[in-house]
């Protein structure tokens, strides 16, 4: 017999590959946390990626959350954390 992953992961690859088909091919596309996505969308100002993460939440019915990294020159180490506040920020406005 085939093994057949649980059901909420092939719910999350289907939306993960859902997603990437409306991403540009230097777009990517990476699980954040057990419920959240991420996309590194290179060459896109803010209203840009504003627009992107519109067009998602509307795709997927969620809140966007979309953080200016124009200037940033951290380390990913230190970014995420800030991405991640961000996205309790976002959660905490749809309780």
């Amino acid at each position: 017999l085939p093994i057949v992953p649980p059901a909420d992961v092939q719910a999350l690859a289907e939306l993960a590959r859902r997603i990437e088909a409306r991403l540009r091919r230097i777009d990517l596309l990476a699980r954040f946390t057990a419920d959240a996505f991420v996309v590194l969308a290179p060459e896109l100002d803010r209203p840009g990626a504003t627009a992107l993460a519109e067009a998602l939440r509307a795709f997927t019915v969620d809140s966007p959350a979309v953080l200016d990294l124009t200037d940033v020159r951290d380390p990913l180490e230190l970014l995420v954390p800030r991405i991640d506040a961000l996205l309790a920020g976002a959660r905490a406005t749809r309780a």
